[in-house]
C-alpha cells in the first residue's frame, strides 16, 4: 500500500488501493450523487475502479437505481480531483448496466 507521502494520494486520503479505501470513496461519491443526481438512489449504488493505473487514483466507473423506477440505472465517470459525474447514460434498463461498465474500464 502506497505511503501517505506518495504523490497519487490527493483528495482526503482517498488512493482506493485497500478495503478501507473503499468505503471512503464509497462515501465521496454517495455525496456526489445527492448533490448532482437525487433522482438516483445512492444506496443502491455500485462502483467499480476504471483503471489501476496509480495516476487514474481518481476515475470511478459509477451505477445507481433510478428513485422512481426499480428497473432503470444511470451510469456515470466519478472523477474525484473535481466532485462530479461525467459521461452520464440514463434510464439504462437493469440486463445493460454490466455493459456500459465494461465499457468505461481502461
Amino acid at each position: 500500500m502506497p505511503k501517505n507521502d506518495d504523490p497519487y494520494i490527493r483528495l482526503n486520503g482517498i488512493q482506493g488501493d485497500s478495503l478501507e479505501d473503499y468505503s471512503t470513496v464509497f462515501a465521496e461519491i454517495q455525496k456526489i450523487l445527492k448533490k448532482d443526481v437525487p433522482q438516483y438512489d445512492p444506496q443502491h449504488m455500485y462502483i467499480e475502479k476504471q483503471s489501476f493505473h496509480p495516476d487514474d487514483w481518481y476515475l470511478w466507473s459509477v451505477a445507481a437505481r433510478k428513485r422512481s423506477d426499480p428497473d432503470k440505472y444511470g451510469v456515470w465517470t466519478a472523477n474525484l480531483s473535481l466532485s462530479g459525474l461525467y459521461n452520464g447514460h440514463y434510464d439504462v434498463p437493469v440486463t445493460e448496466v454490466t455493459g456500459f461498465l465494461n465499457e468505461k474500464r481502461r
